[in-house]
């Protein structure tokens, strides 16, 4: 973390969140690309959604779907002269739809169990370990994702 620069105004934020009490501290984090990986062996991964339509455990109508909204609407998450409100909408359109999709062709637990198992290396260096930290200080983790999730 030698490159890691740390303003005076961060280094404060610091110091209240470790003098704190154990119990009045949560960490609140995204999923995709923040708790997991953008690229493995140099290939972009993408999201949760994009490693569904990677496992092969979907049919191909299903991948043909996801990828006509991701057509769609990415341009619109990526767009800077969209108003927010707007592409507030747009991106609630496509998680819905997305979702349905994801009904329609039956996913479930068991396919995201069998995803992990075939990305076994998706999370960033030092995941396990920092899940154990916050464990031995019993430090909740929430996770706000507009990812695959109950």
């Amino acid at each position: 973390m030698s490159d890691l620069l740390i303003t005076s105004k961060g280094h404060k934020k610091i110091s209240l969140i470790a003098q704190a009490p154990k119990n009045s501290v949560a960490i609140v984090s995204d999923f995709d690309r923040t708790l997991t990986k953008a690229y493995i062996k140099d290939k972009y991964q993408g999201t949760t959604y994009s490693l569904v339509s990677l496992s092969g455990l979907m049919p191909r109508q299903y991948k043909e779907a996801s990828k006509k909204l991701f057509l769609k609407y990415r341009p619109i998450e990526l767009s800077t002269n969209i108003p927010l409100d707007e592409k507030f909408s747009k991106m609630q359109e496509w998680w819905i739809q997305t979702k349905e999709l994801l009904v329609k062709y039956n996913f479930s637990e068991a396919k995201i169990r069998k995803i992990k198992k075939l990305f076994p290396d998706i999370f960033r260096e030092g995941f396990k370990e920092f899940i154990e930290l916050i464990e031995i200080h019993n430090i909740p983790l929430l996770i706000f994702s507009a990812g695959i999730g109950d």
